[in-house]
Formats: C-alpha cells, structure tokens, sequence
C-alpha cells in the first residue's frame, strides 16, 4: 500500500476563514470557552496570552473576567483579526502570527496561556504541548480547549472525499488527519512538562441543529475550511456538494437534528 501524502500543496486561497460563517453557531462554539474559564484559579494582574484568538471576542471576555494586567491575542487569519479591532483595548493587543512561528520566537513568560479551539491544527501534541506550556512563568496556568470529534462521520467523511482522484489530483493527496491523541496522554505530558492542579476532562456538547444540514453550515465554518485552502473555488464548490450528498445517507432528518461534538479541556498550573 502506497504511504500517504503528508506534502502540503500550496494554498490556493490563502485564508479561509470567515468570521460570519464561524458565527453562525456562536453561542454553541462559546460554551465550552465559558466551561474552561469556569476551571481556572484567580489571574489576577497577569499577563496573558491567548493562541488562535480568532475574533478576538473571548479574549477580550478573559481579559476583563479574569482581571489581567495585559492579554496578547495571537491568530493567523486575517479576516478574524479584522474583527477583533473592535475588541482591543488598555492592556488588549493583538498580533497577526501563525501559533508554530510564535513558539519559536516568544518575547517572553505568560502568567495565563489560552488557547480554545487551536491547537487541534498544529501537528505533533507530544512535542507542540510541552513547547506551549514553557511559555509559562513560575505559578503561570495553561487552559486549553480542542475538539476531539475527528472520530464523527461529519469529519470522517470529508478526508475521505478528499482523497478521491478528483481532488487528490489537486490537492496532491493531502488529507486533515486529526493530531489529537488520547485524553490521558495529554495528562501525562503536561504533568511531565512540570503542570501541576491537573484537571483534564472530557465533555461532548449535544448540539439540537435545525436539521442535518447545519452540520454542513458547522463544519464550513472550521474543518471544511483547510479544504477550501487548497482548492480552485469551482473544485470546491463540487467539493462541497459531493460532502453534502454523502452526508445526507448518514443522518436521519429529524428536527431538532442532535450533533453530538467532543471536546477536551484542560487546565493547570505549573509548579
């Protein structure tokens, strides 16, 4: 059996991000912010960091719930940094840097590192999860949020498709392979990058959709969008079409339509 293609094609839109579309389920993609803040101990006058901040709008939740001294939010997108003007504020900035980069040239230790909803991009946990908590400072706390839902038929689908002539040909075989690992790895390797007050858990969120037809609207939000990267926008718009089709065999049409989705979450401080 031939290996599969791990080579990254060149982007073809480079960013794919939009902020309306990611919006459309608000509400449902916050809660689990709101969850992991709930874990936290007292911040108070530190200096945070917030890594994949997207809109910038709950970063700017933490920085005022948790009374931080001064918050930087980091993301690549700039369509979602776009909106995120509208957040900054006294002791808020935020910077347009790709979270790898930022790691390799961090100006400095953090007393809050948060990351929701990121970190599921990058490659590699047992090596990017021990690089993002040395950016803590001595008593600093690390909350962090990523999908776990790689295992759902709406994800499971889509890499499939890809993989199909029609778009491997474009796309030169790439495929989103999920690089989230099982909960108690995660436990353990924070605890063996010095995290100490472990809490690591996992939650699935029952979203009631309209119909089966908002999973398509959740997903091109997010995982449908490293796809839309990588192709003509003609090829994705069949992309799109052939996901919806196959989707629609799966699904019951029910209303409300139940969309199970599983997240990890973790918090710790570091002794």
């Amino acid at each position: 059996m031939r290996a599969p293609n791990t080579r990254r094609p060149t982007m073809t839109t480079p960013d794919a991000w939009s902020p309306a579309q990611y919006e459309r389920f608000k509400a449902q993609r916050s809660q689990p912010f709101a969850d992991l803040l709930a874990r936290l101990p007292s911040c108070a006058g530190r200096v945070g960091l917030d890594l994949g901040c997207g809109t910038g709008e709950l970063t700017r939740i933490a920085h005022d719930r948790l009374g931080l001294q001064r918050t930087l939010g980091v993301d690549r997108s700039a369509a979602m940094l776009e909106q995120a003007e509208a957040f900054t504020g006294p002791g808020l900035t935020f910077e347009r840097r790709d979270i790898e980069s930022f790691l390799l040239d961090s100006p400095g230790r953090f007393g809050l590192v948060l990351s929701n909803a990121a970190l599921q991009w990058l490659p590699d946990h047992p090596t990017l999860f021990p690089r993002v908590t040395s950016l803590l400072g001595e008593d600093g706390v690390l909350a962090v949020q990523i999908p776990a839902n790689h295992d759902h038929i709406s994800h499971v689908l889509a890499a499939q498709l890809a993989a199909e002539p029609e778009f491997a040909s474009v796309i030169g075989g790439w495929t989103r392979q999920s690089p989230v690992l099982a909960l108690e790895r995660y436990a353990e390797l924070l605890y063996g990058a010095g995290l100490r007050e472990l809490d690591v858990w996992c939650q699935v969120y029952l979203h009631e959709l309209p119909s089966w037809r908002a999973v398509v609207e959740w997903v091109k939000g997010t995982l449908l969008t490293a796809y839309q990267e990588r192709m003509p926008a003609a090829l994705f718009e069949r992309f799109l079409e052939l996901y919806t089709q196959r989707l629609e065999f799966f699904c019951e049409d029910t209303s409300p339509f139940l969309y199970p989705f599983k997240r990890f979450l973790m918090v710790g401080r570091q002794a």
